[in-house]
């Protein structure tokens, strides 16, 4: 089907956006203080800059509760 006429495509925001498996990853993003995500993991924004410049591609990345 084609897009009625005069939208854009506007993705969502994900600064220092790190893939870890298929198309999830961990980035940088609002945390409001309860799960809120599609399968990604939010990182303060700090947090998520530090690992962006410092995990060379092939880091391991292990998520826990």
């Amino acid at each position: 089907d084609k897009a009625p006429p005069g939208p854009t495509f506007r993705g969502a925001s994900m600064p220092h956006f790190l893939r870890f498996n298929d198309a999830i990853g961990m980035h940088g993003g609002h945390l409001p203080g309860y799960p809120a995500s599609s399968g990604c993991v939010r990182l303060p924004a700090e947090m998520a800059r530090h690992f962006f410049a410092n995990a060379p591609s092939g880091t391991p990345v292990m998520v826990v509760r």
